[in-house]
Order: C-alpha cells, then sequence, then structure tokens
C-alpha cells in the first residue's frame, strides 16, 4: 500500500470535467439557498452547450420535489428556483418567469453541489446528462457569503486547477 502524496498546491479555481462536483453540507451555506428568495452570483466559463452548474433538492427527483438548478441546455442558461424567478446574464437585462402552483418557498433538503452530481440523469430525472466542463472562479450566496469553492467544499470528485 503506497501513501497518498501530499497535496503541495491549493485550487484557487476549481476545474470541472463533466464528471467533477463540489458538494456543500455546511448549514450556514445551505440556510442561503432555501426560502422564499435565492440570491446568487456565479462567475463560469464553458467549452460545451451542456452541463449542470449547480443542484439542490431530492436525489432522486419525484414528480412534486422542489429543486433549485441552473445549467446549460443547448448553449443556453436555465434557473429553476421555486414558483418565480429573475436571471440577469452579465449587461444583457434580466428575464423574469414564474410557474404554475400556490406554493411560494422553496423547500430543499440535501447537500448542494457545484460543477455536477453523482448520477446527474437519475438525480435530475434526466434533464442534464452531464456536469460543466469548464471553469468556476466566483460563486456568492445572499449577496455577501463569498463561498470558497474547494476549501468550504465537503466533498467533491475530479476537480482540478483551471488552467485559462
Amino acid at each position: 500500500m503506497f501513501p497518498h502524496p501530499a497535496v503541495t498546491e491549493a485550487i484557487e479555481i476549481p476545474q470541472f470535467i463533466g464528471r467533477s462536483y463540489l458538494t456543500y453540507d455546511n448549514r450556514d451555506i445551505l440556510k442561503r439557498v432555501s426560502g422564499s428568495r435565492t440570491n446568487l452570483f456565479m462567475r463560469f466559463k464553458s467549452v460545451a452547450k451542456d452541463g449542470l452548474l449547480l443542484w439542490q433538492g431530492d436525489s432522486p427527483m419525484r414528480p412534486n420535489s422542489d429543486f433549485l438548478s441552473m445549467g446549460l441546455q443547448n448553449g443556453a442558461l436555465i434557473f429553476r428556483d421555486g414558483p418565480s424567478g429573475k436571471l440577469t446574464v452579465d449587461d444583457y437585462g434580466a428575464k423574469t418567469g414564474r410557474s404554475s402552483g400556490k406554493m411560494r418557498q422553496l423547500n430543499v433538503n440535501g447537500p448542494l453541489y457545484v460543477g455536477g452530481m453523482k448520477e446527474i440523469a437519475l438525480h435530475t430525472n434526466r434533464q442534464y446528462m452531464a456536469g460543466l466542463v469548464g471553469c468556476v472562479s466566483h460563486f456568492t450566496l445572499s449577496t455577501d457569503y463569498h463561498l470558497a469553492l474547494v476549501e468550504e467544499a465537503s466533498d467533491g470528485k475530479n476537480i482540478n486547477t483551471c488552467s485559462n
């Protein structure tokens, strides 16, 4: 049995390869992505037109499950959060939308995933087949909680240092 080599370099900006993810289960983080309003800022770069960027919800997803997700589908940024949402991308202005139903608050359980997750197709009910292929450089919750992506993760898989 060989000892694991020491990590000599911290990963400042994580790179995801489509089968990568970072997981967060800290209460201070999770409380910022549930309730009646979720505010997040994410700076990312993708080299693929499809991929899951963010997920929190039941795993696997049931027909009436609450969930929070953001990802790329055929090059379009898709964001789902409770009954209504507003998405602003760079300087292109905001898009708003509203879903049907009477519920007014997001009730999600489980950890928060960034960049992908285990068994994506199963857990997202085939909304996504792979994770992000690219990098995430900034992630802020509730306008003021700047997440140290790698340092604050409780788990992760296939994370590299972003090269550009």
